[in-house]
């Protein structure tokens, strides 16, 4: 006698491939997740740098930095070269960028959380790709609740 050959999945196979889409599903996902919080950090730390540039053009033109301003407001002083609508956007990571002089530092450059501040593991993660690491040394610090910058003259 012929044995007939089989024309479907049994129940069994299909749930082992299911399994199996299941368990590399769960792998794969959270490395896209932490690709795009790396994308954010990046783009983060290249506007910075160019915020720092401007800051310091500014500073060669006219010899003092900027006075602070209300925090996502850009300083009249950075007209010539940013566009006040980039300045007034939420940075790649959250919160507004922002200006700091007198007080804690003479002047810095950064980002103010005024809610809800990243946790300072992510925060060192930026200052890894920026500076030292260390959020309490070397030019971007945390200087309180939410408030990181670079020091550009303490």
């Amino acid at each position: 006698m012929f044995a007939h050959a089989r024309k479907a999945f049994t129940l069994v196979e299909i749930l082992i491939v299911v399994v199996i889409l299941g368990i590399l599903a769960a792998i794969v996902v959270p490395k896209f997740s932490s690709a795009s919080e790396q994308s954010a950090q990046t783009a983060f730390v290249t506007t910075l740098n160019e915020l720092v540039k401007v800051a310091n053009l500014s500073y060669t033109m006219s010899g003092q930095y900027p006075v602070e301003h209300t925090f996502g407001m850009m300083p009249t002083e950075y007209d010539t070269w940013l566009d006040s609508g980039e300045w007034g956007t939420t940075t790649p990571i959250g919160g507004n960028w922002d200006v700091i002089s007198g007080g804690a530092v003479t002047f810095g450059v950064g980002v103010f959380f005024p809610t809800s501040p990243p946790t300072d593991a992510f925060m060192a993660q930026i200052d890894a790709l920026y500076d030292d690491g260390v959020l309490t040394t070397g030019a971007f610090q945390k200087l309180g609740t939410g408030e990181f910058y670079v020091i550009m003259e303490p």
